[in-house]
């Protein structure tokens, strides 16, 4: 008797390397989460992991030999299905989600991965995928996309609004000096927003009134300061015309540092010029005589009250000065009422550039 002996210890462990990994890999597939599914080239179901029971309560024995797009529900799952299987012939992986079919009728969303198999002649013999079912993830996306929608929508009416009733609005940037601006904004003082960009806090200061400017900037340190929540001063702007022209602002530190600084602010611009004048004609009426222009007895009792508490202050000494107009009445009666008024009006005129 001949025998040959060869050493097959290499070949051995080669062999239960290959049946251990084999082993993990099974028991990976049957005891994972994931619905782990190995299709043949005809695409049927060769073998499908017991986790399909609990994700979609079909038993595992539902599924073998039926085709794999038998549930996939709906028409863009099932051409998303055909654009994988392109793919995954070529050798490619695939990620797609589409809704599958569970065994009681409803459809779930499932994220899939798709990988190509290959044979023992290293041909690809078919695919294998893992299937996790993201119902809940879908569902919190889509509550996003409905609440982003909810704003969005909000903010084109807000913005809508906004443009309708001519208010400017800004956003300054505080600790950068960066100012975002609207359109109307640029349109309340004559131009385009185009032509004043970049905007900054500069932008501002340079068409703000210099006298109102300083009282602004006193107002903001208050909000700095926390003194006051709302921001809220009138201010004369530059026309690009030349004419100044009156304007409300409002606003309100939305956004602070860490070390209690403000970062960000919100307002807006209303032009409030017709307001304004209005409002100084009608203490113009209230405070002087219709003829001369002067000041009426009402505003002269202010301003003498006024006059004699100061002077009780600073221990001053206050004179007075009454002008009278001789033979006034006689013009009166040779000439007539409205020959008087001329007189009344021309002596206002000669003495009002020598007054306060």
């Amino acid at each position: 008797i001949n025998f040959v002996w060869r050493d097959a210890t290499d070949r051995h462990n080669a062999a239960e390397k290959i049946a251990a990994s084999e082993e993990r890999y099974r028991l990976l597939a049957q005891n994972s989460s994931d619905v782990v599914v190995r299709l043949d080239e005809d695409d049927k179901i060769a073998w499908v992991s017991p986790s399909l029971t609990p994700a979609l309560g079909w038993n595992v024995k539902d599924w073998l030999g039926r085709k794999y797009s038998e549930f996939i529900p709906d028409a863009d799952g099932l051409a998303l299905f055909e654009a994988d299987k392109k793919l995954l012939a070529e050798g490619k992986t695939t990620t797609q989600r589409l809704q599958i079919l569970a065994k009681d009728g409803n459809s779930h969303w499932a994220e899939i991965h798709g990988a190509p198999y290959h044979g023992a002649d290293g041909k690809i013999a078919g695919s294998t995928a893992s299937l996790r079912i993201i119902d809940a993830e879908v569902q919190a996306e889509q509550e996003k996309l409905h609440q982003q929608e909810i704003i969005a929508n909000e903010r084109k009416h807000l913005a809508d609004v906004i443009e309708g009733s001519d208010t400017g609005t800004w956003e300054w940037h505080v600790q950068t000096g960066a100012l975002i601006l609207n359109e109307v904004w640029a349109k309340l003082i004559g131009y385009r927003l185009e032509e004043l960009l970049p905007t900054n806090i500069g932008t501002w200061e340079k068409f703000t009134h210099p006298e109102d400017l300083e009282r602004a900037k006193a107002m903001l340190d208050r909000c700095f300061r926390r003194e006051i929540e709302v921001y809220e001063v009138e201010t004369r702007m530059r026309h690009r015309n030349g004419e100044w022209v009156w304007i409300l602002t409002r606003g309100r530190i939305v956004e602070w540092t860490d070390d209690g600084k403000p970062r960000r602010m919100l307002g807006i611009h209303r032009d409030i010029t017709a307001g304004v004048k209005l409002r100084q004609e009608l203490e113009r009426q209230a405070t002087t005589d219709a003829l001369t222009g002067l000041c009426n007895r009402r505003e002269f009792e202010v301003s003498a009250h006024r006059e004699l508490a100061r002077t009780h202050r600073t221990h001053a000494t206050v004179s007075l000065l009454m002008m009278d107009i001789d033979k006034f009445k006689g013009i009166n009666d040779e000439h007539g009422h409205d020959a008087g008024d001329e007189v009344l009006k021309t002596i206002a005129r000669a003495c009002a550039p020598h007054l306060r």
